[in-house]
Protein backbone atom coordinates (compact mmCIF):
# COMPACT_ATOMS: atom_id res chain seq x y z
CA UNK A 1 0.00 0.00 0.00
CA UNK A 2 1.73 3.91 -0.82
CA UNK A 3 2.23 6.09 1.52
CA UNK A 4 -0.18 8.64 -0.07
CA UNK A 5 -2.85 6.09 0.94
CA UNK A 6 -1.81 5.13 4.57
CA UNK A 7 -1.37 9.13 5.41
CA UNK A 8 -4.96 9.66 4.44
CA UNK A 9 -6.09 6.78 6.40
CA UNK A 10 -4.49 7.64 9.42
CA UNK A 11 -5.31 10.98 9.27
CA UNK A 12 -9.20 9.71 8.69
CA UNK A 13 -9.00 7.47 11.25
CA UNK A 14 -7.19 9.97 14.13
CA UNK A 15 -10.11 12.57 13.16
CA UNK A 16 -12.57 9.58 14.12
CA UNK A 17 -10.73 8.92 17.47
CA UNK A 18 -10.74 12.31 18.36
CA UNK A 19 -14.64 12.86 17.52
CA UNK A 20 -15.35 10.19 19.78
CA UNK A 21 -13.14 11.71 22.64
CA UNK A 22 -14.59 14.97 22.42
CA UNK A 23 -19.09 13.43 21.63
CA UNK A 24 -18.94 10.08 22.64
CA UNK A 25 -18.85 9.63 26.01
CA UNK A 26 -20.56 6.38 26.18
CA UNK A 27 -17.97 5.13 24.46
CA UNK A 28 -14.85 7.41 24.91
CA UNK A 29 -14.31 5.54 28.04
CA UNK A 30 -14.60 1.93 27.58
CA UNK A 31 -11.61 -0.28 27.66
CA UNK A 32 -11.99 -2.11 24.90
CA UNK A 33 -11.94 1.01 22.89
CA UNK A 34 -8.57 1.85 23.65
CA UNK A 35 -7.28 -1.09 23.27
CA UNK A 36 -8.74 -1.77 19.81
CA UNK A 37 -7.56 1.79 18.84
CA UNK A 38 -4.67 2.18 20.35
CA UNK A 39 -3.62 -1.71 18.18
CA UNK A 40 -4.74 0.31 14.63
CA UNK A 41 -3.35 3.19 15.79
CA UNK A 42 0.41 1.54 16.05
CA UNK A 43 -0.07 -0.65 13.31
CA UNK A 44 -1.23 2.26 10.81
CA UNK A 45 1.44 4.55 12.45
CA UNK A 46 4.02 1.79 11.60
CA UNK A 47 2.43 0.86 8.07
CA UNK A 48 3.25 4.93 7.37
CA UNK A 49 7.02 4.72 8.41
CA UNK A 50 7.69 1.67 6.32
CA UNK A 51 5.79 3.03 3.43
CA UNK A 52 7.36 6.39 3.77
CA UNK A 53 11.40 4.87 3.71
CA UNK A 54 13.03 6.23 1.00
CA UNK A 55 14.69 3.40 -1.41
CA UNK A 56 18.45 3.33 -0.93
CA UNK A 57 18.33 6.27 1.70
CA UNK A 58 18.28 8.70 -0.51
CA UNK A 59 16.81 11.75 0.04
CA UNK A 60 14.23 13.74 -2.07
CA UNK A 61 11.76 16.54 -1.92
CA UNK A 62 9.05 13.95 -1.46
CA UNK A 63 10.81 12.78 1.49
CA UNK A 64 10.28 16.03 3.60
CA UNK A 65 6.51 16.02 2.11
CA UNK A 66 5.94 11.84 3.41
CA UNK A 67 7.18 13.86 6.90
CA UNK A 68 5.36 16.29 6.74
CA UNK A 69 1.85 14.13 6.29
CA UNK A 70 3.40 12.18 9.27
CA UNK A 71 3.98 14.85 11.81
CA UNK A 72 0.05 15.86 10.36
CA UNK A 73 -1.54 12.72 11.32
CA UNK A 74 0.32 12.31 14.80
CA UNK A 75 -0.50 15.77 16.22
CA UNK A 76 -4.46 14.59 15.25
CA UNK A 77 -3.66 11.65 17.05
CA UNK A 78 -2.87 14.16 20.27
CA UNK A 79 -6.19 14.29 21.42
CA UNK A 80 -6.46 10.78 22.03
CA UNK A 81 -3.64 9.77 23.95
CA UNK A 82 -4.29 12.92 26.17
CA UNK A 83 -7.30 11.56 27.01
CA UNK A 84 -5.76 7.85 27.50
CA UNK A 85 -3.76 9.13 30.20
CA UNK A 86 -5.97 11.35 31.87
CA UNK A 87 -8.31 8.86 31.96
CA UNK A 88 -6.08 6.31 33.48
CA UNK A 89 -4.18 8.16 35.19
CA UNK A 90 -7.31 9.53 37.32
CA UNK A 91 -8.79 6.22 37.43
CA UNK A 92 -5.40 4.62 39.31
CA UNK A 93 -5.18 8.01 41.63
CA UNK A 94 -9.25 7.31 42.44
CA UNK A 95 -8.13 3.65 43.65
CA UNK A 96 -5.08 4.38 45.17
CA UNK A 97 -6.70 7.27 47.46
CA UNK A 98 -10.16 5.09 47.91
CA UNK A 99 -11.91 8.41 46.16
CA UNK A 100 -13.72 5.88 43.99
CA UNK A 101 -15.60 4.29 46.40
CA UNK A 102 -16.44 7.29 47.64
CA UNK A 103 -18.17 8.63 44.74
CA UNK A 104 -19.89 5.47 43.97
CA UNK A 105 -21.68 5.12 47.48
CA UNK A 106 -22.59 8.80 47.42
CA UNK A 107 -23.95 8.25 44.00
CA UNK A 108 -26.13 4.95 45.07
CA UNK A 109 -27.31 6.85 47.85
CA UNK A 110 -28.64 10.05 46.12
CA UNK A 111 -30.11 7.57 43.90
CA UNK A 112 -31.86 5.31 46.26
CA UNK A 113 -33.56 8.54 47.53
CA UNK A 114 -34.29 9.44 44.69
CA UNK A 115 -36.42 6.39 43.48
CA UNK A 116 -38.25 6.60 47.23
CA UNK A 117 -39.45 9.64 46.65
CA UNK A 118 -40.60 8.41 42.97
CA UNK A 119 -38.37 10.43 41.25
CA UNK A 120 -37.20 8.45 38.43
CA UNK A 121 -35.68 10.39 36.45
CA UNK A 122 -33.35 11.82 38.93
CA UNK A 123 -32.31 8.58 39.69
CA UNK A 124 -31.65 7.50 36.16
CA UNK A 125 -29.64 10.86 35.95
CA UNK A 126 -27.38 9.52 38.87
CA UNK A 127 -26.52 6.40 37.82
CA UNK A 128 -25.83 7.65 34.33
CA UNK A 129 -23.36 10.09 35.20
CA UNK A 130 -21.71 7.61 37.41
CA UNK A 131 -21.58 5.17 33.78
CA UNK A 132 -20.10 8.31 32.55
CA UNK A 133 -17.34 7.31 35.47
CA UNK A 134 -17.24 4.00 35.24
CA UNK A 135 -18.90 2.34 31.87
CA UNK A 136 -18.23 -1.24 33.66
CA UNK A 137 -19.72 -0.64 36.77
CA UNK A 138 -22.87 -3.59 36.59
CA UNK A 139 -24.21 -2.31 39.30
CA UNK A 140 -25.13 0.80 38.36
CA UNK A 141 -26.50 -0.71 35.07
CA UNK A 142 -28.72 -3.02 36.83
CA UNK A 143 -30.17 -0.42 38.88
CA UNK A 144 -30.73 1.51 35.79
CA UNK A 145 -32.50 -1.46 34.22
CA UNK A 146 -34.75 -1.84 37.26
CA UNK A 147 -36.08 1.50 37.18
CA UNK A 148 -36.58 1.04 33.12
CA UNK A 149 -38.67 -2.02 34.30
CA UNK A 150 -40.87 0.12 36.88
CA UNK A 151 -41.41 2.76 34.42
CA UNK A 152 -42.81 0.46 32.07
CA UNK A 153 -39.66 0.38 29.17
CA UNK A 154 -39.13 -3.26 29.31
CA UNK A 155 -37.09 -2.93 26.15
CA UNK A 156 -34.64 -0.22 28.00
CA UNK A 157 -34.69 -2.66 30.70
CA UNK A 158 -33.54 -5.34 28.87
CA UNK A 159 -30.95 -3.97 27.16
CA UNK A 160 -29.53 -2.79 29.78
CA UNK A 161 -29.36 -5.26 32.03
CA UNK A 162 -27.96 -7.43 28.87
CA UNK A 163 -25.18 -4.88 29.02
CA UNK A 164 -24.92 -5.39 32.84
CA UNK A 165 -24.50 -9.14 32.33
CA UNK A 166 -21.52 -9.17 30.12
CA UNK A 167 -19.87 -6.67 32.75
CA UNK A 168 -20.98 -8.44 35.85
CA UNK A 169 -18.00 -10.97 37.68
CA UNK A 170 -19.92 -12.49 40.64
CA UNK A 171 -21.73 -15.61 39.29
CA UNK A 172 -24.65 -15.31 41.51
CA UNK A 173 -25.25 -12.02 40.64
CA UNK A 174 -24.49 -12.62 36.80
CA UNK A 175 -27.38 -14.88 37.16
CA UNK A 176 -29.81 -12.83 39.43
CA UNK A 177 -29.20 -10.51 36.37
CA UNK A 178 -29.52 -13.81 33.68
CA UNK A 179 -33.33 -14.80 35.34
CA UNK A 180 -34.13 -11.18 35.55
CA UNK A 181 -33.72 -11.20 31.26
CA UNK A 182 -36.11 -14.27 31.94
CA UNK A 183 -38.95 -12.72 33.46
CA UNK A 184 -39.15 -9.46 31.72
CA UNK A 185 -39.05 -11.51 28.02
CA UNK A 186 -42.08 -13.77 29.84
CA UNK A 187 -43.62 -10.38 30.44
CA UNK A 188 -43.43 -8.91 26.94
CA UNK A 189 -44.91 -12.89 26.31
CA UNK A 190 -41.58 -13.82 24.63
CA UNK A 191 -41.61 -17.44 25.49
CA UNK A 192 -39.73 -18.67 22.70
CA UNK A 193 -36.84 -16.49 23.64
CA UNK A 194 -37.19 -16.60 26.97
CA UNK A 195 -36.77 -20.69 26.83
CA UNK A 196 -33.41 -19.92 24.80
CA UNK A 197 -31.94 -17.30 27.77
CA UNK A 198 -33.19 -20.51 30.20
CA UNK A 199 -30.93 -22.84 27.99
CA UNK A 200 -28.23 -20.10 27.74
CA UNK A 201 -28.15 -20.35 31.76
CA UNK A 202 -27.85 -23.76 31.60
CA UNK A 203 -24.78 -23.67 29.63
CA UNK A 204 -23.24 -21.03 31.48
CA UNK A 205 -23.63 -22.13 35.02
CA UNK A 206 -23.35 -25.61 34.47
CA UNK A 207 -23.62 -27.97 37.60
CA UNK A 208 -25.19 -24.89 40.03
CA UNK A 209 -27.99 -24.27 41.45
CA UNK A 210 -28.94 -21.66 38.84
CA UNK A 211 -28.61 -24.58 36.44
CA UNK A 212 -30.93 -26.29 38.37
CA UNK A 213 -33.65 -23.63 38.57
CA UNK A 214 -33.45 -23.01 34.99
CA UNK A 215 -33.91 -26.81 33.99
CA UNK A 216 -37.18 -26.75 36.31
CA UNK A 217 -38.79 -23.29 34.58
CA UNK A 218 -37.98 -24.40 31.29
CA UNK A 219 -40.00 -27.60 32.16
CA UNK A 220 -42.47 -25.49 33.79
CA UNK A 221 -42.91 -23.33 30.73
CA UNK A 222 -43.32 -26.17 28.49
CA UNK A 223 -45.82 -27.61 30.63
CA UNK A 224 -47.88 -24.79 30.52
CA UNK A 225 -47.38 -24.29 26.50
CA UNK A 226 -49.09 -27.82 26.38
CA UNK A 227 -51.93 -27.20 28.73
CA UNK A 228 -52.72 -24.13 26.50
CA UNK A 229 -52.38 -25.94 23.17
CA UNK A 230 -55.19 -28.34 24.69
CA UNK A 231 -57.60 -25.82 25.95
Amino acid sequence: MSFDILAFINIAFAIVLDYIVFRKEELRDFWGFHIGALAAVIVLIMLMIGAGRPPGGQVHIGVFFNLMLLCFAGILYVPFFIHLIIFYASKTWDSLSGVSDIKVRKTYSKAEAAEKERNYEGAMEYYRKELEQEPEDAEARRRLAEIFYTTGDFDGALKTFRVAYTFEKEEEKKAGIAFRIVDILLSKEEDFTALKELEHIKREFPNTQYARHATDRIQRLKLAKLRKLKR
